[in-house]
This record gives C-alpha cells, sequence and structure tokens, in this order.
C-alpha cells in the first residue's frame, strides 16, 4: 500500500505539472469560466517589454482552461515580411524579405522556414502551420490582391462575434473530453485506492491497469475527433499529442489542456477579450494595443526603407482595424490613450507607450526602446 500511495503521489505532482500553460512572449492568456457561457479573464499581466510567463488552470475542475492568444509574430504587406520586434529566429533583426524572393515557406516545428532558413520563431506548432499556409497563398497573388488578403485577416483576427464562436465551438466539441478525463481522475485517485485497500495491488492490479488502457483510449479518440474537427490541417501535432495521452495518464488527464491553448490562433487577443471578459479588462487590453502600435520605438538605423515601409503599411492597417473594434466597443482613442493621472508633484513627464513617469522635462523611455517622453499639462 506505501508503494501504491507513492506512485499516485507522484502522479499528483505530475497532473499538477499537466495544469501548467507556456505563454510565449507577447501572447495573452485567459482562463475560461467553469461556465460556459460565462465571462473569461485575463491573467496575463501586461508589460511595456512582454516576457514569457507561464500561466495554470486550476486542478481538479471540469471546464477550466487556459486559452493563449498570440498575435502574428510577423509584419505583412503587400510586397513582403517583417519579423515583428523579439520573434526573429535565423536573421537578422528587422531584416526584410519581399514575397518575389520567397522560393519556398514551410513550417519546422514551432518555426517558420523561409527559403529553408527560420525566420520566426512562432507560438506553437499549429500557427506556424497557418502562417505557411497564408504566405504561400498571398506569394502566389498579385500586390493588390495582396493587401486586400491582409486587410481581411486582420478584420478576421479582430472579430469578437467569431471569437465568441470559436469558444462554444471548442465548449461543445470538448464536452465528451472533459467528461472521459474527469472520470479517470476519480478513478484513479478515488476508486483505486479504495480497490487496493480493500483486496490489496496485488490482486487488482490487473484490472487496474486494463481499465487504465481502455479509458486512455477513450480520451485519445475523443481527442482525435475534437482536435480534427477544431484543427483540420494539424495533423502532425495530433497524432504525437495522442501518443503522449495514451503514454502518460497525467496527460490523458489533462487532455483538453491541448486543444484549449491553441484554440484562440487566428485571433488577436483583443477579440477574445472584446468578446467574453468585463468591460475594464477590455479598455485595459485595448489601451495597451493602441498605445504599443502608435507610439513606436525608435527607428533602428540598420532598417532599410522596404523594411520601414513594410512596417508602417502593416501598423496603418492594423491600428484601423483595432480601432473599428474599440468603437464598436462603445469605446474612443482619445480615452484609451489618454495621459496618465500624475503621481506626484515633482513628475514632469510620461511616456506615451508604457505610461512611465519622469521628473524630467523632456528625453527618451529606455524601456521602451528610445520612445520619445510626453510632458505633462501643468496649466
Amino acid at each position: 500500500m506505501i508503494e501504491f500511495s507513492l506512485l499516485l503521489f507522484a502522479l499528483l505532482l505530475l497532473y499538477v505539472a499537466e495544469c501548467a500553460v507556456w505563454v510565449p512572449a507577447g501572447s495573452i492568456a485567459f482562463r475560461l469560466s467553469f461556465n460556459p457561457e460565462g465571462p473569461i479573464r485575463m491573467i496575463t499581466k501586461l508589460r511595456a517589454v512582454p516576457r514569457s510567463d507561464i500561466a495554470f488552470a486550476y486542478p481538479l475542475s471540469l471546464r477550466n482552461q487556459v486559452v493563449v492568444c498570440s498575435p502574428l509574430p510577423i509584419l505583412i504587406s503587400p510586397v513582403g515580411i517583417v519579423a515583428a520586434p523579439g520573434f526573429s529566429a535565423g536573421v537578422t533583426e528587422g531584416e526584410f524579405i519581399a514575397f518575389e524572393e520567397m522560393f519556398r515557406i514551410e513550417p519546422e516545428l514551432r518555426k517558420l522556414l523561409v527559403n529553408e532558413t527560420a525566420f520566426v520563431a512562432t507560438a506553437s506548432e499549429v500557427q506556424a502551420t497557418e502562417l505557411a499556409c497564408l504566405l504561400n497563398t498571398l506569394r502566389k497573388r498579385a500586390s493588390k490582391e495582396r493587401a486586400s488578403r491582409i486587410e481581411k485577416e486582420l478584420v478576421h483576427s479582430l472579430d469578437s462575434d467569431s471569437a465568441h464562436s470559436r469558444l462554444d465551438e471548442y465548449v461543445k466539441s470538448t464536452s465528451n473530453l472533459n467528461l472521459d478525463s474527469l472520470i479517470l481522475l476519480f478513478m484513479i485517485f478515488v476508486i483505486s485506492p479504495v480497490f487496493v485497500w480493500k483486496f490489496t495491488l496485488a490482486a487488482v492490479w490487473p484490472f487496474l491497469l486494463t481499465y487504465l488502457v481502455l479509458h486512455a483510449s477513450l480520451i485519445a479518440w475523443d481527442f482525435h475527433r475534437a482536435n480534427r474537427k477544431l484543427f483540420p490541417s494539424d495533423a502532425m501535432t495530433r497524432w504525437s499529442t495522442i501518443a503522449m495521452i495514451l503514454l502518460s495518464p497525467p496527460a490523458a488527464l489533462r487532455a483538453t489542456k491541448y486543444l484549449a491553448r491553441d484554440i484562440g490562433l487566428g485571433y488577436h487577443p483583443l477579440a477574445f477579450a472584446a468578446s467574453r471578459c468585463s468591460s475594464e479588462e477590455f479598455r485595459e487590453l485595448a489601451s495597451w494595443v493602441l498605445r504599443g502600435v502608435m507610439f513606436v520605438p525608435g527607428v533602428s538605423i540598420s532598417l532599410d526603407k522596404q523594411a520601414m515601409d513594410c512596417q508602417q503599411w502593416f501598423r496603418h492597417k492594423f491600428q484601423n482595424a483595432v480601432l473599428v473594434l474599440v468603437h464598436k466597443h462603445g469605446d474612443t482613442l482619445e480615452e484609451l490613450t489618454a495621459p496618465p493621472r500624475r503621481e506626484s508633484e515633482r513628475v514632469k513627464s510620461y511616456c506615451p507607450r508604457c505610461l512611465s513617469q519622469f521628473i524630467i522635462s523632456d528625453g527618451v523611455c529606455t524601456d521602451c526602446d528610445r520612445v520619445s517622453l510626453r510632458a505633462f499639462d501643468l496649466s
């Protein structure tokens, strides 16, 4: 019984570890409600310089999961692409590649390869696959058609109604899977200890092992069905996750985690915040997004004109799409980008990007990579 108790304790620790979800830098994590129709909560702390983090789903819960929304790791224009700051992989920061110079675009795990060279690091294998598909589609089109397609992608990524429907689709697709995992959790940590205590481990272990294998197979089958419905093009990742579910009981107990973490891909975090978050959380995130796109860091001298033009074009289109969503939500640009309240009478200026306050009248914010400070209106 002591050996069995140690085994259960080890499984419990691994199960708690499975509750952790990796949140890449620049991504926003949301925690789903126990009520499928209830609001969701933003659990990522907004920082001037985003960094990777870990979010946790509550253990011993039926529907509580963490959704990770990751913006595009590239800036796209009708002419070409530039890696977004902090996402370049294998290329020089801010390097521009024209569509005419792209001969091969493909995903490799979480990286996007352009001409067999790693260009950017994406949030997941699913995002890498979808991004490669988008770029291959754009590459085959004329410049004017590319502009229209990119604008449609931005509008879709900020469509709060579509994001709401995507969450509903996830809840419906994983209802059986949630129930399967909950039953297995009850069998492992409640029923099996009772049977071992009453009949001894030597007598019941063949039956427990058989049940575990059969139930893990059922979870793997329901996971396959849900994954195929939610991510039709994600065959490679689907089978690797199924193998992990069959070989690892803790992974089987948290199988919905591997669906929830990618359900937000293709949508900007602001769309999810507008669809199910509180008004306060939406305004906080909208303010952070708008300040990030309007008050950009100082231009690096290493950027060529094509890279600068690509960044400016994308940010202009993205800002317009964000403003449409903001106005639909009943907020205004002036309210969301207003100066912060002064912390003391000594403060004379602030950074319009991160809202840090300074006692100097002018200068640049070092945290935001040379964003010019703005003076408070002291009149």
